[in-house]
């Protein structure tokens, strides 16, 4: 049975770096554990979490799965009592810790409301571990019409865990180190720049996920490809305040990198105006 776990987790090799990895991730972690929503977060020392990756089966629950993710991000974290534990031993490298979590177990009731009985999760499956100098914070949840993980399930997530962050790890620095180019053979009008860049805009403020105006624009601008200098400049603001706005949004949207931003909204975006206007080179 292992050896059919290792491939079928081989299988995300092939998508490290590329826009398709979350989705594959998910689909192999789904097949493995039985999860409805999926998140994975990302810690050093005592900082705020990043969120690195965030989704479920549908397009609603991938919505409120986000909700929760941002929530857990601005506030939530410091109620954890997964990550309290962690915490509190001052561990910094351990084998995987593996827990399984229902609402019933958890004393904080604003907490289980928010993460649990809100967010439609009947119980967690989790696993942390540490990579690259880095806490990764893997759950899996289950929807109330699923049964509670068991024994083997925690046992399986025990065996792979490290294998799971390890592909994480290497993804995400991956997809940092190259950003994706948007035109590799043509350049677009300033026409067609201004126009996609205002739809880009538009479906970013259309997130219901608390995007600012300012963090929306940041993420138009990322989107076509300008770095955090040169935004810095056009906004009259730094670098450092635009790699805020920028951990802000992705954290929002429940995202960690550039590709994942770009393939989440250019397709559509492009497919909009190319209907009555294709780019024309300058």
């Amino acid at each position: 049975m292992i050896q059919g776990v290792f491939e079928k987790i081989s299988d995300l090799v092939a998508p490290l770096g590329s826009v398709s990895f979350t989705g594959e991730f998910y689909t192999v972690c789904r097949d493995l554990f039985g999860n409805d929503q999926c998140n994975v977060f990302v810690l050093e020392g005592d900082q705020k979490p990043d969120c690195i990756l965030s989704t479920a089966s549908g397009r609603e629950m991938r919505k409120l799965t986000r909700l929760c993710a941002n929530d857990y991000v601005a506030s939530g974290y410091r109620n954890d009592p997964t990550l309290a534990w962690v915490r509190s031993r001052g561990i910094t490298h351990f084998k995987p810790t593996v827990r399984s979590l229902s609402p019933r177990e958890i004393p904080n009731t604003d907490y289980r409301r928010r993460f649990y009985e809100n967010a439609s999760v009947r119980q967690k499956l989790a696993a942390m571990q540490f990579s690259g100098g880095k806490l990764y914070y893997l759950n899996f949840y289950r929807n109330p019409n699923q049964e509670d993980y068991n024994f083997n399930d925690r046992r399986l997530l025990e065996d792979v865990s490290g294998l799971l962050c390890a592909l994480l790890t290497k993804h995400h620095s991956m997809v940092e180190s190259s950003p994706p180019a948007l035109y590799p053979n043509d350049k677009m009008s300033n026409d067609f720049r201004s126009d996609l860049k205002d739809r880009l805009l538009r479906s970013f403020l259309k997130e219901d996920v608390g995007l600012t105006p300012k963090e929306a624009e940041i993420c138009a601008a990322i989107a076509l490809g300008q770095n955090a200098m040169e935004i810095g400049l056009e906004h009259g603001i730094t670098a450092n305040t635009v790699a805020t706005h920028r951990k802000r949004a992705y954290a929002k949207l429940g995202i960690g990198s550039q590709n994942e931003l770009f393939a989440r909204y250019y397709e559509s975006v492009t497919d909009q105006i190319r209907g009555g206007c294709r780019p024309k080179p300058t």
